[in-house]
């Protein structure tokens, strides 16, 4: 599963550049002109906003409130708007952006599209998690919530795929249909009731994936295409595609109603190679991984009161801390996030998330493509301070392929083969009471925990560090590193040496049983802790090690994973 060699997992980044200039001085709500951004296009897609000439949308051009956007054969556009919602337009299209209201400070407001003609795909954003999205067109009138969607308009009939979220509704003649299934599709007609929804066919949306995707390359304004969209957003200075926090929680992926934002979108067609020849599929395996979270919790009050970042007691973590299972025969990905000791004290609140085990929480296309969550409101019986209560969760879990470029593609000074690894983003909040805890786009790290370790002999272990890092009064940064470890089999112990967010680190590790190490270091004026497990490959009883760490010092804090092969 998303196994790939790494040099910085690429995560989340900040939220949205310009997103406070949605609305005038002392207004907290309100409707403004710009409401995003061209990402990216093919050919010469136009656009007419209310109060000026028409004009061709070039990358990092405004979309305006009210602007009719319109495509030809050759075109193709990407807009993303200032909540993170982004839409992809294929050619012989037209929409006008009805109204947009986004509140930057409560992170909700109203989208709403009419479009007359032509295929469309649409990645939910920040609006979609508490209010649909609406799209209008001549034969019927689509909403959905937190989620992906593909419509394609022709002459008085709409057919609208729902791929991953929370729901999605068409309604017309009256009657309304609502869906939750992802991979389902309802067919509507003017004047008609729309279909009862039903599984798209195998390669039902080939074709209109295909004409998202595929553009003249030879005037596409800048080389990429849509299917680049997502870097092309970040290049143009608009930084929010689909950073969505669960979250983002997560698509995104995001994902239960699940993550309500996710940001993948469409995984992305495989072209075939010169030559003719077909790539090997990415295979759909049923099974069980084990891993790490990581990352820095947020502990606030529901009232808005003053908030404070903690670091998770990383010595009383455990492999398995993340248990992922993946079951091709229903696609479905489901599994358990646990956060322990969020306050570093043995008292403190232990976070048990159950992801995908809702209807419609969880996307499963290959080892490669996956999405799990938990809708928001969601009552999860979880230990807090020795006692049950019940918790209320919106929590997404994405794999890396999920991902888009375009979130801050860290380059890291290690590095990590890591084939028998699987990594990814992670974003909860959890409301207790009048605490919340939140972490937004943090990483997690999973994989097959060895059976049997040697008992003799030595090994050396290197790889990369992933997490995030704060300094009082200071945002939460995502930031990377390396490490290296040697171990002996004999002793069941070893050393640890890490340079993490430009501070360097020494400490020792010692086995506790079975394939897990726990340890401690410190260093640049700071300590740590950390817990990991050897992990196994097909052809290796070991072939690397994982784990997850915690920094704390005078105004400093970090937590995240760390992954290493076997030297």
């Amino acid at each position: 599963m998303a196994k790939s060699t790494l040099t910085g997992l690429p995560l989340a980044g900040a939220a949205l550049a310009g997103a406070l200039a949605l609305t005038p001085a002392g207004t907290a709500w309100a409707q403004a002109s710009r409401v995003g951004v061209t990402s990216a296009t093919n050919g010469d897609p136009l656009g007419k906003p209310p109060s000026d000439n028409e004009r061709v949308l070039r990358i990092g051009i405004d979309v305006q409130a009210n602007e009719v956007v319109t495509t030809h054969d050759n075109d193709r556009a990407h807009l993303v708007f200032l909540d993170g919602t982004s839409l992809t337009v294929g050619p012989n299209a037209q929409l006008t952006i009805d109204k947009f209201v986004y509140d930057p400070n409560t992170k909700t407001g109203d989208l709403a599209i009419t479009a007359t003609a032509g295929v469309f795909r649409l990645v939910g954003g920040k609006i979609s998690k508490s209010n649909a999205i609406t799209i209008a067109t001549p034969s019927g009138t689509i909403g959905i919530r937190g989620g992906i969607g593909v419509f394609r308009i022709t002459g008085g009939s709409t057919i609208a795929a729902f791929l991953f979220g929370h729901n999605m509704t068409v309604s017309n003649n009256g009657q309304t249909q609502n869906v939750t299934r992802p991979g389902s599709q309802v067919m509507s007609n003017f004047g008609a009731s729309p279909s009862p929804p039903s599984l798209l066919p195998p390669g039902g949306l080939s074709a209109a994936i295909n004409s998202l995707e595929t553009g003249n390359s030879s005037n596409n304004n800048g080389g990429g295409g849509v299917g680049q969209a997502d870097t092309r957003a970040a290049s143009s200075g608009f930084s929010g595609t689909n950073t969505g926090g669960p979250p983002p929680s997560g698509v995104t992926p995001p994902p239960p109603g699940p993550p309500s934002d996710p940001r993948p979108g469409l995984p992305p067609i495989t072209p075939t190679p010169t030559g003719g020849v077909t790539p090997d599929p990415i295979p759909k395996t049923t099974q069980t991984l084990k891993g790490f979270v990581g990352g820095l919790v947020v502990q606030g009050s529901t009232h808005g009161h003053i908030t404070t970042t903690q670091v998770p007691l990383a010595a009383t973590a455990q492999a398995g801390d993340l248990t992922l299972t993946t079951t091709a025969s229903d696609s479905t990905a489901k599994g358990i996030i646990i956060v322990r000791n969020i306050d570093r004290t043995l008292t403190s609140p232990t976070l048990k998330l159950p992801i995908g085990v809702q209807a419609g929480s969880s996307f499963f296309q290959d080892d490669q493509n996956y999405i799990s969550g938990a809708t928001a409101g969601t009552g999860t019986s979880t230990p807090l301070i020795g006692r049950t209560t019940t918790v209320t969760q919106d929590t997404a879990l994405y794999s890396s392929n999920q991902i888009p470029s375009s979130a801050l593609p860290y380059v890291g000074t290690g590095s990590c083969a890591c084939e028998f690894l699987t990594f990814g983003e992670w974003q909860t909040k959890v409301t207790s009471g009048n605490t919340t805890y939140t972490v937004s786009q943090a990483p997690w790290v999973a994989g097959t925990v060895a059976v049997q370790l040697p008992n003799t002999g030595s090994a050396s272990f290197s790889g990369i560090m992933l997490g995030q890092a704060q300094n009082s009064g200071s945002a939460i940064r995502n930031v990377t590193g390396s490490y290296g470890m040697s171990y002996s089999w004999g002793l069941g112990a070893g050393s640890f040496g890490a340079s993490f967010d430009n501070r360097s680190y020494t400490g020792a590790v010692v086995g506790t049983g079975g394939a897990s190490f726990t340890g401690a270091f410190a260093g640049s004026g700071n300590v740590g802790t950390l817990a990991g497990a050897f992990y196994s490959s097909p052809t290796a009883a070991v072939a690397g090690q994982a784990g997850t760490f915690g920094i704390t010092g005078s105004g400093y804090a970090a937590s995240g994973i760390f992954a290493g092969n076997k030297n």
